[in-house]
């Protein structure tokens, strides 16, 4: 099945990460981050143990060289379980 942002190969296993990462660790404590305005410390932990904090860095640079369509992909399926997350992760990126 095609990916509405045209994602394939490589950029969709960053998706599917997000959606493992949204799915088991942002869901689950998106009440709790937003209910005490606190630092989404598991799920930022997950994002940069699978490299998604570095998915825009070209892979020359040391990071996974994917382009926009891959990093909406990622913050969508984010931001659908946690906005806090997908929020200091777009954060992060634009950032660097």
């Amino acid at each position: 099945m095609s990916h509405v942002y045209g994602i394939s190969g490589a950029g969709q296993s960053f998706v599917d990460e997000a959606v493992t990462i949204a799915r088991d660790i942002a869901g689950p404590a998106a009440a709790d981050v937003d209910a005490n305005g606190r630092f989404p410390r598991e799920a930022v932990a997950a994002l940069q143990a699978r490299g998604l904090t570095g998915l825009t860095i070209p892979a020359d640079a040391g990071g996974k060289g994917q382009g926009p369509r891959v990093f909406c992909g990622v913050v969508e399926e984010l931001a659908m379980a946690c906005p806090s997350t997908a929020m200091i992760y777009t954060m992060h990126v634009a950032g660097i």
